[in-house]
């Protein structure tokens, strides 16, 4: 092949704006739902794990999770109402 039909193979082959715009998009929307499982997999972990909380410490950070999954915010990208939507 040489330099001239590499060339206008190449020039052939431009994408066009709004599809590398929806390409990105859907690659940071990927990333988004995977942080988002992620915030959600750990306050699930942390809920679990301090149930039973017997130190003022765990007892805090307990109602801390708790709050988060009964919050009625929208607002908070990673609120868990937003998550769950």
């Amino acid at each position: 092949m040489t330099g001239e039909t590499l060339s206008i193979r190449f020039s052939e082959a431009r994408m066009e704006p709004a599809y590398v715009e929806q390409s990105h998009r859907r690659h940071y929307d990927e990333g988004a739902k995977k942080l988002m499982l992620a915030v959600l997999q750990e306050a699930l972990n942390n809920f679990v794990q301090l149930l039973n909380a017997k130190t003022p410490e765990h007892q805090e950070q307990f109602g801390e999770i708790e709050s988060w999954f009964w919050s009625d915010d929208t607002e908070w990208l990673f609120s868990f109402k937003s998550i769950a939507e």
